[in-house]
C-alpha cells in the first residue's frame, strides 16, 4: 500500500490525534502511553503503524489522552470526553477500535454512549483487568507515581516480550535510554491517572448492553489480558465475535499481519448491520 500522508490535530475537548486516509471515520483508541498529547519519536511511529493499514478506505484517527487529567479520573469520565468529542466532530456514529487500555475506554464508550459507536473492535483488552495484568499495571502505577521515569520505562518492556533473558536485557536498555526515547514524558501524572482509572475498571455487569456489532480480538498467550478474560468479554456482549491468535501475546497480536486484515474484514461484513440508537437510559 502506498504511503499515507499523516496529519495531526485535536478533536473538541482537546483530544489529540494523528490521522491518515479519507472516507468514513474510524477511531483507534491506543494503549497506555507515557506521554499525553501528540506523540513523538518511537511513540509516534507506533501510533502511525496502528492506523496506516486502515487509511485506504477510511479516515483513521489515532486518539491519545489529553493533557492535564485530574487525579481519580474514572473510565466513565474518559468515555464521556470521547463521546462529546465524537458528537462535536462527526455527523454520526463512528467505528471504534480500542487497543489495550484504549479497549477499556472503547467498551465504556459503547455501554454509556451507544449513539456514537457504529461498530466496535476490542483488541488485546477485556471488560476487566485481573491477575498478572492487574498486578503489573499497579506496579507500573506505583513506580510512575514516585516519578521514577527510568523504572517506568523498564517495566514497559514486559508489554513487548515474554519473560526471559531478552526481556531483562531490553528492560535494562529502557532503564538507560527511556528518557531519550520518550523525551516529552517528564510528568507522568496523566499516565498515573489513566492507570488508576483502569485499575478500578470492571464492566462485566454492563457490557451486555452493548448494541454495536463487536469483535474481540487478541493473542491466546496474552499475559495481561489472559485468554479467559477475552473469552469472558466476548461471551457477555450480545452477538460478539471472538478471534484469538495462537502463540501471540499482548503486543504481538496487534503487530501480527492478520490483525489489520481481520479488523477490515469485520468492518466490511458488519457494514450493513443497522446501528441501534441511544435509548436515553
Amino acid at each position: 500500500m502506498a504511503r499515507c500522508p499523516i496529519r495531526d490535530g485535536t478533536l473538541p475537548g482537546d483530544l489529540p490525534y494523528l490521522a491518515v486516509g479519507s472516507g468514513p471515520p474510524l477511531l483507534v483508541l491506543g494503549g497506555l502511553m507515557p506521554e499525553s498529547g501528540i506523540p513523538r519519536g518511537v511513540a509516534w511511529l507506533s501510533a502511525y503503524t496502528s492506523i496506516r493499514p486502515f487509511g485506504s478506505r477510511q479516515t483513521a484517527y489515532w486518539i491519545n489522552r489529553r493533557r492535564g487529567m485530574a487525579a481519580r479520573t474514572t473510565m466513565a469520565e474518559l468515555a464521556t470526553e470521547h463521546a462529546e468529542a465524537i458528537r462535536a466532530a462527526f455527523a454520526g456514529p463512528v467505528d471504534v477500535v480500542g487497543i489495550s487500555t484504549g479497549g477499556s475506554i472503547a467498551l465504556q464508550l459503547a455501554v454509556d454512549h451507544p449513539d456514537v459507536v457504529r461498530r466496535l473492535v476490542v483488541a488485546s483488552s477485556a471488560a476487566r483487568l485481573a491477575g498478572e495484568g492487574l498486578r503489573s499495571q499497579r506496579e507500573l502505577g506505583e513506580v510512575a507515581r514516585r516519578g521514577d521515569r527510568r523504572g517506568a520505562f523498564r517495566l514497559l518492556a514486559s508489554d513487548v516480550l515474554r519473560p526471559g533473558p531478552l526481556e531483562r536485557l531490553l528492560g535494562g536498555l529502557l532503564w538507560l535510554a527511556g528518557p531519550l526515547v520518550f523525551p516529552l514524558a517528564g510528568d507522568l501524572s496523566d499516565m498515573v491517572a489513566t492507570i488508576d482509572a483502569e485499575d478500578d475498571f470492571d464492566l462485566r455487569d454492563r457490557v451486555g448492553r452493548i448494541q454495536a456489532p463487536t469483535l474481540v480480538i487478541g493473542g491466546a498467550r496474552d499475559r495481561f489480558y489472559e485468554r479467559e478474560l477475552l473469552t469472558e468479554t466476548a461471551e457477555l456482549i450480545p452477538g460478539a465475535r471472538l478471534l484469538l491468535y495462537p502463540r501471540r501475546g499482548h503486543t504481538t497480536a496487534i503487530a501480527d499481519p492478520r490483525f489489520a486484515r481481520d479488523v477490515r474484514a469485520f468492518l466490511r461484513v458488519s457494514a450493513d448491520v443497522p446501528t441501534a440508537q441511544a435509548s436515553g437510559s
